[in-house]
C-alpha cells in the first residue's frame, strides 16, 4: 500500500469524502490505484479496443512509443499466460489420451495372456511398464520451468503458428 494502511473501495467514497483542494499531489503508485479504482468500476465496458489505450495514454501526456513498448512488455509478461494454460490443457489431453490406451491395449491382452498360460504374467509387465511411461511423461510435461515443459511449449506455439498460417 502506497499511501494509506486503510484502501477504501471505490464504493466507499461520498461526493464530501474529496480532498478539500485541487492542489493535493499524488505520487506515481497513488495515481495508478486510483486510476484502477476508477477503471473497475466501470462495469459497462469489459474491455478497451488497442486505438482506445493509446488516446487514453496520449491524455495522460505519454507518448505513442511509450504506450507501445508498455504494450509490448505486457505482452511479454502476461500474453504468454493465456498460451500456457492452453498447452498445459492440451497436455493433459495427450496425457488421457495415452493412458486410455494403455488401459484398452491391457484389456485386450489381459484375456488373452489368461487363455493361453492362465496368468496375468507378462499382459502386467506390459501394462505397467507401458503405464510408468505415462506417468513419467504426465509428471515432467506438467512441471512448469523445467527444460522439458518449455521444450514442449516451444513446439506446441511454434504447431498453432504453423496451423494459423494454413487457416
Amino acid at each position: 500500500m502506497s499511501q494509506l494502511d486503510h484502501q477504501p473501495e471505490p464504493a466507499d467514497f461520498t461526493p464530501s469524502d474529496r480532498p478539500p483542494s485541487d492542489l493535493a499531489t499524488y505520487d506515481q503508485d497513488a495515481v495508478q490505484e486510483i486510476l484502477q479504482f476508477a477503471l473497475a468500476k466501470r462495469s459497462d465496458i469489459e474491455g478497451y479496443s488497442r486505438s482506445q489505450l493509446l488516446e487514453m495514454g496520449q491524455e495522460l501526456g505519454l507518448s505513442e512509443a511509450d504506450i507501445i513498448a508498455a504494450e509490448t512488455k505486457w505482452q511479454e509478461v502476461y500474453g504468454d499466460q493465456g498460451d500456457r494454460a492452453r498447452f498445459q490443457a492440451s497436455e493433459k489431453e495427450r496425457i488421457r489420451r495415452r493412458a486410455i490406451k494403455v488401459a484398452i491395449v491391457t484389456l485386450f491382452l489381459s484375456p488373452i495372456n489368461w487363455i493361453l498360460i492362465h496368468h496375468l504374467d507378462w499382459s502386467l509387465i506390459v501394462a505397467l511398464t507401458w503405464g510408468l511411461f505415462v506417468a513419467l511423461d504426465a509428471w515432467k510435461s506438467q512441471q512448469p520451468g523445467t527444460e522439458t515443459f518449455e521444450k514442449r511449449f516451444q513446439n506446441w506455439q511454434n504447431d498453432q503458428k504453423t496451423l494459423d498460417d494454413w487457416t
